[in-house]
């Protein structure tokens, strides 16, 4: 009777250390899917940056900054998914404005609007980079 309890118990460890495997392969894997969509997600913030930035048509800044809205989604989401598996994301820094400020903030969630969509609107100096 002893020896099944021992065989049993043995059993039982090595199943538990199976598991303990599986989910240990399993969160290195969504780790390093939700980095790799964070890589990606950064760079593709960046391209938009570079796109508003050169843009001038109203309309289409206005488009830019939807996509530029998902893609700030994903990032969140691949945030989060990095969390869940235990680790901590890699921030995201915006570049670089041309003066060395950071990008100017999106609209929408009472701030301000971006100048060249602030202008089509007709509010002056709304928006503006720099006054937050």
């Amino acid at each position: 009777m002893g020896q099944a309890f021992n065989t049993v118990q043995r059993t039982a460890i090595a199943v538990a250390a199976e598991q303990a495997e599986l989910r240990r392969s399993i969160r290195d894997i969504l780790l390093s899917l939700a980095r790799r969509t964070q890589g990606l997600v950064h760079r593709q913030l960046t391209v938009l940056d570079v796109m508003e930035r050169r843009e001038t048509d109203p309309e289409e800044l206005k488009e830019l900054f939807r996509l530029d809205h998902l893609a700030i989604r994903m990032r969140r989401n691949a945030e989060n998914l990095i969390v869940l598996s235990g680790s901590s994301p890699r921030p995201y820094v915006a570049p670089l404005g041309p003066h060395g400020g950071r990008r100017p903030r999106r609209p929408g969630r009472g701030r301000g609007l971006h100048p060249r969509l602030a202008h089509a609107h007709g509010r002056r100096g709304a928006g503006r980079p720099g006054r937050r």
